[in-house]
This record gives structure tokens, C-alpha cells and sequence, in this order.
């Protein structure tokens, strides 16, 4: 769960750069115009890293922003900067890459670390107290990591089964941090991939009927049900879902088709009235979704290179 991520981050870190264009359908592109490397007095601009070669990933919660580094190559490592006091601290300090992805809330970091090369793990480092812990260290990948409130939720390869595309058999898990205790939410024995958390809600990637569709569990009556069997997804795993209230994002290739790797859209479902929208329609790719609020921000190749767009 990476809620008051992208959208403030947009404002954050773009505002200060980018230009927005009114599109069709409400939607509004972000076109880069220049960059600045200081904080510049008439923009309100303030650029967090700049001693990094690679500084990428930012997620954002209140006024604490993490991202992974890569300043000391060829190694990445988990830093954070609080906007308030503007302080950088360095949360990780390993001889391997941490994993694709991390995440925060409240004071809780949780990443996917690979210190143990390639049987990555799901690590916290505590704010409060500056104590890290170890989550989820079973044999096999632990990874792309969300969190919510004292839940942590990821997907979890620790059966090293393959599906039949050869990719790792993911399943999904949580682990809560009052009561200690680590869950499986899906062991289904197809793949499960990528989820995310808001309250009681667990969303993912499933493809137990040969195409991903988006499942959606239910932690207080425990009950999964899907939103999605139009062929959705295929190649652009990574993509989301992502979950804010009632409101689920993802990217959908539907419209391409199993072969073709462009034309991926933005669709959204309102898990209130049960409708399904879909945000884009244009013939180039539209990835990488986040929501927050009623705002939907993403990135589109629609002219040629990416851009990031908002739909409200």
C-alpha cells in the first residue's frame, strides 16, 4: 500500500518542472520542460537527491519520501529524506541489491532486500525506534512488498514451483505486526502476483483461468472474489493493481492482445457500484498506475515518449 505516493510526488518533485496540458476526458499531461538541480525560490521546487547517479522508485508518506539509491554502485540501498527537517538518512547498508520494490506507513519501511543474492526477503526498519526486522525469510523470493496500518502484505515464491510460462509461482502472504503472526492469504496453484493493501482489502495479479485478472480479498470475512475476466494484463506484470478506498487501478491489455506488447490501457473499478471504467484509449501504452483520492496518475507513450498523465 502506497498511498499519497504518486499523486504527491507528481506535485512534489514535478510541479516545479512540468507544464500541465488538459487533455480529453479530464485527463491532464505533465510535459517536462526543463530540470534544475537546486532549490529554486520561484518554483517551489526542491530537488531531494542529487548525489546519486541512480535515485529511483520514491514513495511517499506524510513528509517522509524513501527511494533506492544507487550512489555506491553497483549496490542499491534504501534511503529516506524528511521534507520537514530535511534530513536524508541512509536505511540500508548492504553488499547487494535490495528488491524491486519498497513501501511506507506511518513510520514502517518494508522492502524486498536482496542481501541473500537470489533468494530476496521482506525486511522493516522502524523509524521510531531504528531497528530492523526481518518479515519473511522462507526459501524462495519474498517480494514487492505493500503495507497498511500494522498489515504487510507480499508475494511469495517460497514453493520455487514454476508456472507454465516458466515464471516463478507466486503466492500471497501477510504478516501483521501486533499479533506476530504471518498468514497466507492465496496458495492457489496457479500464480499470483503483485499486491497491494488498503484496510481489509488485498488486491493482486491471478491467473488461475490462463489470463490475469485481478482478485480481490476480503481480510474481515474472508472472502476472494474476481473483478476482472476480459483477458486483462498478459505482459505488463507490474502494472499495478493498486487500491486506495474503493477504487482499484491496473493496467489492462485486452485491447492488444496476448502478442502485442503496446496499446496497454488504464482501467479502474468502483468496488461500491460495481463499475468498471476504463481511463484510456489511445494506441500507444499506458502503464504504472497509482490512485489516490479520486485522481488516477499514470505514465504514457501516447507521443512518443513517457509522459505522466492525471485523470480525475
Amino acid at each position: 500500500m502506497k498511498k499519497c505516493s504518486s499523486l504527491i510526488i507528481t506535485l512534489i518533485i514535478c510541479f516545479g518542472c512540468v507544464l500541465p496540458t488538459v487533455c480529453s476526458s479530464g485527463e491532464y499531461n505533465f510535459t517536462k520542460l526543463e530540470y534544475t538541480t537546486r532549490e529554486s525560490s520561484n518554483t517551489g521546487e526542491l530537488v531531494i537527491c542529487t548525489i546519486s547517479p541512480d535515485a529511483i522508485w520514491p514513495n511517499i508518506y506524510d513528509d517522509k519520501i524513501v527511494w533506492l539509491d544507487y550512489r555506491d554502485l553497483p549496490n542499491g540501498d534504501i534511503f529516506i529524506y524528511n521534507i520537514s527537517t530535511r534530513q536524508e538518512v541512509r536505511i540500508t547498508n548492504n553488499t547487494a541489491t535490495p528488491g524491486w520494490m519498497h513501501a511506507i506507513y506511518n513510520n514502517h519501511i518494508v522492502w524486498s532486500d536482496g542481501r541473500n543474492y537470489l533468494d530476496p526477503d521482506i525486511y522493516l526498519y522502524d523509524l521510531e525506534t531504528g531497528e530492523e526486522h526481518i518479515i519473511a525469510n522462507a526459501t524462495g523470493k519474498q517480494h514487492y512488498p505493500a503495507i497498511y496500518d500494522s498489515r504487510i502484505v507480499w508475494q511469495d515464491d517460497r514453493t520455487g514451483d514454476l508456472d507454465s510460462d516458466g515464471w516463478d509461482d507466486g503466492d500471497i502472504y501477510m504478516f501483521d505486526l501486533v499479533t506476530g503472526n504471518e498468514t497466507s492469504i492465496c496458495t492457489h496453484p496457479s500464480n499470483q502476483w503483485h499486491c497491494d493493501i488498503y484496510e481489509n482489502k488485498v488486491v493482486w495479479y491471478d491467473n488461475r483461468s490462463g489470463n490475469w485478472d485481478i482478485c480481490i480479498y476480503d481480510l474481515t470475512i474472508k472472502s476472494k472474489s474476481f473483478i476482472t475476466t476480459a483477458k486483462p494484463m498478459y505482459n505488463v506484470i507490474g502494472s499495478g493493481p493498486y487500491i486506495y478506498k474503493d477504487i482499484i487501478v491496473w493496467t489492462d491489455h485486452r485491447n492488444a492482445g496476448r502478442s502485442n506488447n503496446y496499446n496497454s490501457d488504464i482501467y479502474a473499478y468502483n468496488l461500491k457500484n460495481g463499475t468498471e471504467i476504463q481511463v484510456t484509449r489511445n494506441k500507444t501504452n499506458a502503464v504504472n498506475p497509482d490512485i489516490y483520492g479520486d485522481t488516477i496518475v499514470w505514465s504514457d507513450s501516447r507521443y512518443g515518449h513517457a509522459n505522466i498523465f492525471m485523470y480525475n
